[in-house]
């Protein structure tokens, strides 16, 4: 947390309020607050949540920020000293903007980097593909976000596309940055339950399965959307098949179009493709189970 608030503080914008949500630590975050706080009175102020999640702290910061934009900073994350300011000249230069999208770095515990950048312009593509920045690397308009409720804080995961899901629905302005200048830290989960993966790939299908009903209402003008979608949906049906094959076959028979034909991709072979032709999704993912199970 020291780093986060560091990079906050010294931020080369300086038209800022930093304003800290301690969301029911058990730890020493209050005391790193209460420091911070203390050195900094005319710039910090805290308040505590009651360890409802990311998403409640995140609403209870917002709702007592005075400023037009939102920048969300998770305690492991670092901004670099010109992103902000970097943001607020590209809003200046468009002359508005709902949602600022940023590149971002992230470094895993074992000292790893590996940058990630939307290959995208277009928002709505940017989205379902999951290039769509991330928490603390976008700069969020105060106003929308009012507009749009806020967090859904009954989300357990997918919280941020959830989000810019429902601003991309009230015609938010998109701009993009280009430029790499937030550090995200990936720490280790420890052992998260096959019932915790099932459940994340089950939101992220049922989030682009509400993207895709969406979009359908103007077929004409996003008919690449809504093929590229099923796609997406596609994929994370035979992800979620490795946890619970039934519920990925129900799922398949109750949201995806019987005319639906996988491309042919990486993970889609031509092998697959001609079974799935022949037999069905039903049936080839029966089969693979059928197999892995045998052979464990």
């Amino acid at each position: 947390m020291p780093n986060c608030l560091n990079s906050a503080l010294a931020s080369s914008y300086q038209n800022i309020e930093v304003i800290c949500v301690d969301d029911g630590s058990v730890d020493d975050t209050s005391k790193v607050i209460d420091y911070f706080v203390e050195r900094f009175p005319d710039k910090i102020r805290s308040e505590r949540g009651m360890n409802k999640g990311a998403s409640a702290a995140r609403n209870k910061g917002m709702s007592l920020a005075t400023g037009e934009y939102i920048q969300f900073l998770d305690s492991d994350d670092v901004l670099m000293t010109n992103k902000i300011g970097q943001q607020i000249e590209l809003v200046e230069g468009a002359g508005c903007a709902d949602l600022v999208i940023g590149n971002y770095e992230k470094k895993f515990m074992n000292g790893a980097r590996s940058e990630v950048s939307s290959l995208e312009v277009d928002p709505w593509m940017a989205l379902i593909r999951t290039e769509l920045g991330t928490t603390s690397a976008n700069l969020w308009k105060k106003s929308l976000l009012d507009k749009v409720g806020g967090w859904d804080e009954d989300q357990k995961s997918s919280q941020d596309y959830n989000l810019m899901f429902r601003m991309l629905c009230e015609n938010a302005n998109v701009i993009f940055d280009p430029s790499v200048n937030t550090l995200i830290l990936k720490r280790e989960k420890g052992s998260i339950s096959r019932t915790g993966q099932m459940n994340n790939w089950v939101r992220y299908i049922e989030l682009r399965i509400a993207m895709r009903e969406y979009l359908s209402k103007n077929p004409k003008l996003y008919s690449g959307h809504i093929e590229c979608l099923d796609q997406y949906i596609f994929m994370a049906l035979r992800v979620l098949a490795r946890f619970n094959v039934s519920l990925s076959i129900e799922m398949f028979n109750k949201h995806m179009n019987k005319e639906f034909v996988p491309q042919y991709s990486k993970a889609i072979d031509k092998r697959y493709l001609l079974l799935f032709r022949i037999f069905g999704f039903s049936t080839i993912e029966r089969s693979i189970h059928i197999i892995k199970r045998s052979a464990a």
